[in-house]
């Protein structure tokens, strides 16, 4: 590193311009970035639900696959009519024609069975609608009310909402392919005139996947910029330099385009999940910038050394203090590496992966940036460099190279304390030589004072603050670990609930569709029922058909439950209904007769979506409301009671669906997420402690990390919030972030601390980083001010829930640490200030 700093403060220009274009040629890689989401990233980890579930789908119906068109009716006429039944047609036979349809269902594509019972039974088809009759609208009401299924599945009862289910190749579900389908569906429809009073909305799991990305894409594209032009106004209110703005612009921008580069050319999945990554990069590396320059300040102000020199040594003791806050904040990311779904797992690497980035763009460009712009922080700072070396070596003497080296913030001594500190080193160099240093310093902090009276009462401000927090350390840390303690009873019984549809607000038309669906026709949220016999042959028998007409009345009670269909009831079609009269002996009949229909069928693909081809297995359907993954394990428990209550002893079922696997993939997936908060305080606990080697100071460092995580939590409840994956997955980043300033404050202490008291080294460290620590604060927030804008819940509830976490880091960083410090850290300074004395001395 050492070599590195040299060459780039040696050669500041032309080395930003080699960074320059290694970050562009780099950056290209974003052109080839994949995006993409689906609920199978989440449910990945619980391997057999998911297995099975795929293998359910597979074996009857891929509804995953399916794109559903909704036409509605905007002024209240019903749409059985002759122009709306055209539109349809027409749609039906346009979307036939697009690649990767295999099949287009609504009520004018819909053929009826008729059996015929002449000798040898046998199934013939005709058109459910006649195209010549579709402007009778009694013949057409009629119809349908023959064929009570359709109610919900196709049409409306209302008959002001009809449905087209247009099915694509389930074999190729990549998003590439997803897209271009459900792009092509769209410029179909925009061909297609509209029927007056009506409009039209698509829904389903390709459709809901394409809006999902395209939403990505819009946030991307306005958080960024927004972002980054906050970003540029907050560091020209703090350092009032254009320059010194753009290179830590440069900086952090760089951040991102590495990033996101190297992902594009790794082929690196950007998911939902990964939405937020941009905009936090940017934010991490413009407060690990701000305490760069910070400390580049204070450098210049108190060595009296040239520019250079003093950025050398920034870069120094800065390039470790950064690898540690940033080595957290990858542990907070690489923390979700505990957990199973594969979308924690990419979001992990990929975050991780940008600290790495973000590390190396602030190592090869601020070394230039300190040079560059060293004058201009200078007189930020206070500081008139010139005047100042000269002044401090006409003051200090011959034996300026060593006593000007001393990094350490003015401190101005009493009696008692100097003559305490002198007998400290007494063994050393002697009180004499001690004193001879004390008094040095004090005439460098009247003449710095000379120079900067803003910076003085700054300064005496920050020491007032610190001896404050020194004399009432005890009632400080009291009083903060009362407040968390109530405030984690207050929260005990707060509740664990994930929604499927969370991504977006109820107002978005995504949802709006949803809902609508939910409310007036069939639902989206699937939950299925999987019933297995030994033979084809009893899944037609009379106490079967019986114990499913029992549940076909009770379960459909339950307001949760939005629509039920089972095998029998889609077999009922084939015969006119009598395989669904009260009488079990009547309806063991009925089904007979089905069955011997169904073996002259030419074509087993019309009944494979409730039985199963050449297997004896049938299905039940079921569609639910979105009553989060609590609700959902409830009512799962409930449907399983019924089914073992009404089922023949021989007939085994499975409960599936996408809402089974929300309730149980996402209770593991936010038990993962606790794990991964565990796992990661106890890593950056490890790493700290070894880092500063001492077990008191990692103990003391978790205190103030954890205490925003706690008050978090209580916002969260006051909130109203529940703990959602959304909102846990909060804990873990913030954790990560929080702790950055832990650690910047904690790495100054222990220089300070080498010299002096604890009293002492807390009002330095405050001095000196206490500033940096507030700006970085007020960075973070606003930046992650910017992720308001989303369009996706979980981001803006993340953004939210991260500032909480930051508002209520900083006075942990700020108060209970010193005050944990002064209270704990009893212990004699180092021997290093004896050692500076005996130099100074000779």
């Amino acid at each position: 590193m050492s070599r590195l700093f040299n060459f780039l403060i040696a050669c500041p220009r032309s080395s930003l311009l080699v960074v320059l274009i290694a970050t562009l040629v780099i950056s290209l890689g974003t052109l080839r970035l994949k995006i993409d989401f689906s609920p199978e990233q989440v449910y990945v980890g619980a391997d057999n639900a998911v297995a099975f579930c795929e293998a359910h789908k597979k074996l009857f119906r891929f509804e995953d696959s399916i794109v559903l068109i909704l036409l509605e009716s905007t002024d209240g006429r019903s749409l059985i009519r002759e122009d709306c039944l055209n539109w349809m047609s027409r749609l039906a036979a346009a979307a036939e024609t697009l690649d990767g349809v295999r099949e287009v269902t609504s009520i004018v594509t819909l053929e009826r069975p008729r059996v015929s019972l002449d000798g040898n039974t046998h199934v013939t088809w005709s058109p459910f609608l006649a195209p010549d009759y579709y402007g009778n609208e009694d013949y057409v009401a009629r119809r349908l009310e023959r064929v009570p299924l359709l109610n919900d599945t196709l049409v409306s009862q209302d008959r002001q909402l009809m449905m087209t289910l247009v099915d694509l190749d389930p074999d190729d579900r990549t998003i590439t392919r997803a897209t271009a389908r459900v792009r092509s569906i769209e410029h179909t429809l925009a061909g297609l005139p509209l029927p007056d009073g009506t409009m039209t909305s698509m829904s389903g799991v390709p459709a809901i996947r394409v809006d999902v990305i395209d939403s990505i894409l819009r946030d991307q594209m306005q958080m960024v910029p927004v972002c980054s032009a906050l970003f540029l106004l907050v560091s020209l209110l703090m350092f009032r330099s254009f320059s010194v703005t753009m290179l830590s612009l440069f900086s952090a921008l760089s951040t991102v385009a590495l990033t996101m580069g190297f992902m594009g050319w790794l082929n690196v999945t950007f998911s939902v999940m990964s939405n937020m990554i941009p905009a936090l990069l940017l934010i991490v590396a413009a407060a690990n910038n701000v305490h760069v320059l910070s400390r580049f300040q204070v450098e210049v102000r108190q060595s009296g050394r040239d520019l250079e020199s003093c950025a050398r040594s920034t870069m120094h003791e800065m390039s470790r203090t950064c690898f540690l806050t940033l080595a957290t904040s990858g542990i907070g990311f690489g923390s979700l590496l505990i957990a199973r779904a594969e979308l924690l797992q990419s979001l992990a690497l990929q975050a991780a992966g940008g600290m790495i980035c973000c590390y190396a763009a602030l190592m090869l460009i601020l070394p230039q940036t300190l040079v560059l712009c060293g004058p201009a922080l200078a007189r930020r700072s206070g500081t008139r460099q010139p005047q100042l070396t000269r002044r401090l070596l006409s003051v200090i003497g011959p034996n300026s190279r060593t006593v000007a080296s001393d990094n350490r913030p003015p401190i101005v001594r009493s009696e008692t304390d100097s003559s305490a500190n002198g007998a400290d080193c007494a063994e050393g160099a002697g009180s004499a030589h001690h004193k001879r240093a004390s008094a040095g310093h004090a005439d460098r902090a009247d003449q710095s004072s000379t120079d900067r009276p803003a910076t003085s009462r700054l300064d005496g401000m920050w020491r007032t603050f610190g001896a404050v927090i020194s004399r009432n350390s005890a009632a400080i840390v009291t009083l903060h670990l009362l407040l968390a303690a109530w405030t984690l009873w207050s929260c005990r019984n707060i509740a664990i609930n994930s929604y499927m549809l969370e991504t977006y607000d109820g107002d978005h038309p995504t949802i709006q569709t949803v809902r609508k669906m939910d409310q007036r026709m069939s639902g989206l949220i699937s939950l299925e029922v999987q019933l297995r016999a030994e033979t084809r042959e009893r899944l037609f028998d009379e106490d079967l058909a019986a114990a499913l007409s029992r549940l076909r009345e009770i379960l459909p009670q339950d307001d949760r439950i939005t629509f039920y269909r089972d095998y029998i009831e889609f077999l009922s079609v084939f015969d006119h209904g009598r395989t669904l009269v009260s009488d079990p002996a009547e309806a063991a009949k009925s089904l007979q007769r089905v069955q011997l229909a169904l073996r002259q069928l030419d074509n087993q693909d019309v009944t494979s979506a409730f039985l199963a081809d050449g297997q004896p297995a049938a299905r039940v359907m079921m569609r639910i409301r979105d009553v989060g993954s609590a609700g959902m394990k409830d009512l799962i428990r409930k449907v399983s009671m019924h089914l073992n209550q009404e089922l023949p002893e021989d007939i085994a079922f499975s409960v599936t669906g996408d809402a089974y696997l929300h309730a149980i993939c996402m209770d593991a997936f936010v038990r993962d997420l606790f794990y991964s908060l565990i796992a990661a305080s106890g890593v950056i606990f490890l790493l700290i402690t070894l880092l500063f080697r001492s077990l008191k100071i990692g103990l003391i460092a978790s205190v103030p990390n954890m205490f925003p995580l706690i008050m978090t939590l209580g916002y969260m409840h006051l909130r109203g919030y529940e703990l959602t994956a959304g909102n846990v997955i909060v804990f873990a980043i913030s954790l990560g972030i929080a702790v950055d300033d832990t650690i910047h404050f904690l790495a100054r202490y222990r220089d300070e601390r080498k010299r002096t008291s604890a009293r002492e080294a807390i009002q330095a460290t405050l001095f000196s980083s206490g500033r940096a620590i507030v700006l970085t604060s007020v960075l973070v927030v606003s930046g992650l001010s910017v992720l308001i804008f989303s369009d996706f819940v979980p981001t803006r509830r993340f953004a939210e829930l991260t500032a909480i976490t930051m508002c209520s880091a900083l006075p942990g960083d700020v108060i209970l640490l010193p005050a944990l410090l002064a209270l704990f850290d009893g212990r004699r300074p180092g021997s290093a200030a004896c050692t500076d004395g005996e130099r100074a001395a000779s």
